[in-house]
């Protein structure tokens, strides 16, 4: 996961430096960059939506870990 994570990284910081994606404020911020990076290293959906809530998010990254992190055991 770390791998492709990285390698998603690596693909939107390109994107950015060639301004094949550019900088917003409303559209593509911050925010949106790691929604991207992270959905891409974890294969978990990130719904934005209109809410501001981050726990909404939360709980579906904690219903997902199984395809995030493996418990220690």
């Amino acid at each position: 996961m770390d791998k492709e994570t990285f390698q998603k990284a690596e693909t939107v910081k390109s994107q950015m430096d060639k301004i094949e994606v550019k900088y917003n404020a409303l559209t593509n911020n911050c925010a949106d960059v790691v929604k991207e990076v992270f959905e891409g290293g974890t294969g978990v959906k990130l719904d934005m939506g209109n809410s501001s809530i981050p726990n909404t998010n939360f709980t579906n990254i904690k219903n997902n870990q199984s395809k995030i992190q493996k418990k220690n055991r």
